[in-house]
């Protein structure tokens, strides 16, 4: 099953207004990397948050922390949380498959309608998905300042130099003509491509995983 399919139909389906962020954008943008947590800017407009924390938990999925999904809508409880105790992201679990996490930001990183504005419709399977512009992203990333962040606008930077006709050596003899060629092939790959290729990368190391349990526990 899809990680990520009914869950951005689910929010389409809502007319929920979003824009995807984070790691999965980083993806999309064409950096292959592995990553689950699905990263959203939602417009926290009270009737627009709610839209979103239903079509979610319609889905199945619950707050990492016992509250009350709805009180995310609430201004002022999301204020309070980010005051007494430092929330950057509220982060909604499904109970049945721990790969599948979204984490909303309960405050805008930055003015939601340029970002809107500044955004790119992608798709997945048959859905439409609004990604944060690719100069955003690097922008929020180099906010953020951790190692994963820096390295994914390294990452970007280099993307954003390729050219249609730029070509690699069939055969890469040097650790950088190999992540040429693996950057290459991936920027060439299709947005949903792309998800696809993490979604299995993501089955292999979760079944690897269990796998390993099992004999532990046998």
């Amino acid at each position: 099953m899809s990680l990520y399919e009914d869950l951005f139909e689910a929010l389409n389906r809502a007319r929920v207004r979003y824009i995807v962020v984070g790691g999965i954008a980083v993806v999309l943008h064409g950096h292959a990397r592995l990553t689950a947590d699905v990263d959203l800017v939602i417009d926290l407009d009270p009737a627009e948050a709610l839209r979103a924390i239903d079509a979610l938990t319609d889905l199945g999925l619950l707050p990492r922390t016992p509250v009350d999904p709805h009180a995310f809508a609430d201004a002022e409880i999301r204020d309070e949380w980010i005051r007494t105790k430092n929330m950057q992201v509220f982060s909604l679990i499904d109970p049945t498959n721990p790969l599948r996490v979204v984490d909303i930001f309960v405050e805008y990183p930055m003015p939601f309608e340029q970002l809107w504005a500044r955004s790119t419709v992608m798709r997945f399977g048959q859905e439409p998905i609004r990604v944060v512009g690719i100069d955003d992203l690097m922008a929020m990333k180099e906010a953020a300042g951790r190692a994963q962040d820096r390295a994914d606008v390294d990452a970007l930077r280099k993307i954003m130099k390729i050219k249609p006709e730029d070509t690699v050596s069939e055969w890469p003899v040097t650790y950088e003509a190999n992540e040429d060629a693996q950057r290459l092939e991936v920027a060439r790959m299709t947005p949903e491509q792309r998800l696809r290729w993490v979604e299995n990368n993501l089955d292999v190391g979760a079944d690897g995983a269990m796998r390993r349990k099992a004999q532990q526990e046998g």
